[in-house]
């Protein structure tokens, strides 16, 4: 309703002239005084409406990627700035997807999964590449711990074999 303020302002001023004009039977100034009235609250109102749409589709967005949900989105193809903010709601609901993806992936026991970082400066993208390579650092340590496990486990009671041997 923000946005209709300028638009009955504008209005009232009218009425202000056309109150002082009506009382004068100045015909003219009080058909444009109307018209000026009519215009101003049209244009707030048919300003409003085309902002409502895009704005709503970005609060709705951003009430579910609040709430924890990626769901899908299509951007309009407006140029206008609207058009330009949801096409990067569009892009930042894409990279939530693919981190998902990726951190699923993880998860899962796969570390052969990639990820492309959004840029030098992309943060969460480091963190996870981090985590990636720490959990692959790790499985190669737990490899050759239990490697070294069974050659000690095998080593042992093969000695206690050769020994009764000899006895």
């Amino acid at each position: 309703m923000k946005i209709l303020l300028p638009y009955l302002l504008i209005a009232s001023i009218f009425s202000l002239v056309l109150s002082r004009v009506i009382f004068k039977g100045d015909g003219i100034l009080s058909l444009l005084s109307l018209s000026g009235i009519f215009i101003s609250i049209l244009a707030g109102v048919l300003h409003y409406l085309c902002l409502r749409g895009p704005l709503n589709r970005a609060r709705t967005l951003t009430d579910q990627l609040i709430s924890g949900k990626v769901p899908v989105f299509m951007a309009a193809k407006s140029k206008d700035e609207l058009g330009a903010l949801e096409r990067n709601l569009a892009k930042l609901v894409e990279n939530l997807r693919s981190l998902a993806l990726f951190t699923r992936s993880m998860a899962s026991g796969d570390l052969t999964a990639n990820y492309e970082k959004l840029d030098s400066d992309d943060e969460i993208g480091d963190a996870l590449l981090t985590l990636k390579g720490s959990l692959l650092a790790s499985r190669k340590e737990s490899e050759a711990r239990r490697r070294d496990e069974e050659n000690r486990s095998w080593t042992a009671p093969g000695l206690a074999n050769f020994s009764n041997l000899f006895r």
